[in-house]
This record gives C-alpha cells, structure tokens and sequence, in this order.
C-alpha cells in the first residue's frame, strides 16, 4: 500500500516528505517566515533532513538544493523538477534548518488534520501531544521529560499494550503539539530503535520548538500578522 504523503505534491504543507540531495528522508514540519530576509516563507524540518552531508559528516553549503518528495521516494535520484527549496540556515546543536521556498505554492494547516500551528509553549510533563509524520502519519504520545533542550516523550497509555508505533523513521522534522490549543511544542528528532521490538521500549524525543524558532530567527505567522 502506498503512502501518499511520499508522492510529490504540487502545494507544499507540513507532513509530507522531503530531503536534501544526500541527507535521510524527512518531514516537512512547518512553514515558517525568515525574519532576516523580509519574512520570506521557508520550510522547516531537522539539520540532519534538510543540512547534513552524507553520513552526517558535516553540513551542506547554503544553497543546496531541497526536494519533495525525498530523494529515497525517488529511487535515491533526485529529480530536478523536485527541487522545491534553498538551504537557508541551519543549527546542528539543534537538529534544525530552515529552506526558502523557491518552486511551489504551500498552504499552512498539517497534513491529513487541517491543524494550523500559529503559537507555542513549552511542553511540560504530561501533556498529550499529537503529530503528522511522513512514516506513521498522525500519532499522540505523552510527555514523559522535559530539559533545557530535549524533551521525552512515550505512547499514551502506560506500558503500551497497544504496542502503538508513535514515531518511525521519515518522521524526523515533525512537529508535535497540543491538539486541543493547536500550539507548537516540539520538533521531533527521533525515536527509539529496539531490535527486540518490545512495545514498552517505544520512545521518541525532540527539540523545544519554542527554541528552535529563535535559533533559526523564524516566526510562524508572516510579517503583516507579526
């Protein structure tokens, strides 16, 4: 069964996935609005999505190109009529870069739910967040920890006797927030990978976005709605 988030979309949104010529395939987590270039509107996802060589070793110059779909939905060959963006900034401390559109229309709302992500908070423990990844689409999971920079999170339900999947690789970039408020909590990174495949393991962790946004210096809302 194909996964329709890994096709190529004509209109840009949070959720679908994307990657740099060499780096990993990834998601589009959100547009943002560079505040150092006239807010123009940019992709957000992960450093090792969008910026990181291949092998991680190193970063990628600014320029290079970004594609959607990701090159591994593309047989690992990159085609030029996906080139949707430019590499802008990048922080690998925080796993976060920014792209500037450059070949597509976008709309804002996150894939498959329609939320729209115009605010944040940080996260604190407990609360139930929800987000649309590229591999597992649209998942909820708890806060189980939150630091100066990480932030943990589990299934829902202690113990997992779901054996609930709540992130898998191709999430990376993903944003988790609050689906009652619709605010933006964390840009995931990534998850846990148990060979034993026991469903108490299941784990993921990513950035507080509130963070990621300064260290980028992006805005979720363009310049007219600042």
């Amino acid at each position: 069964m194909s996964n329709q988030r890994n096709e190529r979309f004509d209109t840009l949104q949070p959720g679908i996935s994307i990657s740099s010529k060499n780096s990993t395939n990834g998601t589009l987590g959100l547009i943002v609005y560079d505040k150092k270039n006239d807010f123009a509107p940019c992709i957000l996802s992960n450093w090792h999505v969008l910026a990181a060589r291949k092998f991680k070793l190193g970063s990628m110059r600014r320029g290079a190109n970004t594609y959607q779909p990701g090159r591994i939905n593309t047989n690992n060959r990159p085609r030029r009529a996906n080139k949707v963006g430019k590499l802008v900034r990048h922080n690998r401390r925080w796993d976060c870069a920014i792209a500037r559109i450059t070949n597509r229309d976008f709309i804002t709302e996150q894939f498959e739910t329609g939320v729209l992500i115009t605010k944040t908070r940080i996260p604190k423990i407990g609360d139930i967040v929800e987000k649309s990844g590229t591999r597992t689409g649209v998942t909820r999971a708890r806060v189980v920890g939150v630091g100066l920079k990480w932030v943990s999170l589990k299934p829902v339900e202690e113990g997992n006797p779901n054996d609930d999947e709540i992130s898998q690789g191709g999430d990376s970039g993903s944003i988790w927030y609050d689906p009652v408020t619709h605010e933006g909590l964390i840009l995931h990174s990534k998850g846990e990978n148990d060979e034993n495949d026991d469903p108490e393991a299941e784990s993921a962790s990513g950035l507080i976005l509130q963070t990621v946004l300064e260290k980028l210096s992006v805005s979720l809302v363009p310049e007219q709605a600042v």
